[in-house]
């Protein structure tokens, strides 16, 4: 059984090239773009994803506090959730409850192991 990623991301050409990729190796994706966090949240509730893949610094919201916010919820707490950024957010990340960090650009093969291993 293919794992299921929730897909946060709001630049659209990184969107894009993220779900081709997770798709070709063979991950179910689910993806929120420039949506509201109350759409974040029923999606969650309805797609039941095993990893959240978000980018912190979103148009829409910020991902350290949508990380939190799952965190504390008792149906998602325990769902891995991965954040990436081009500024160095690891520490941020941590506390905020995310279970890895990775800081854009990384090397595809970096996520598609990660994703397979956790």
């Amino acid at each position: 059984m293919s794992k299921k990623i929730l897909l946060v991301e709001d630049d659209r050409t990184m969107l894009n090239l993220l779900k081709t990729l997770l798709q070709i190796e063979g991950f179910e994706v689910v993806v929120i773009d420039e949506k509201s966090d109350t759409d974040l949240f029923s999606i969650l509730q309805a797609e039941r994803p095993d990893i959240v893949l978000m980018d912190v610094l979103l148009k829409f919201s910020n991902g350290l506090d949508l990380t939190q916010s799952i965190r504390n919820m008792e149906d998602f707490n325990s769902m891995k959730i991965i954040l990436t950024s081009g500024i160095d957010y690891k520490h941020q990340a941590k506390n905020a409850g995310a279970d890895y960090f990775l800081q854009k650009p990384y090397m595809p093969d970096i996520l598609i192991h990660l994703l397979k291993e956790i």
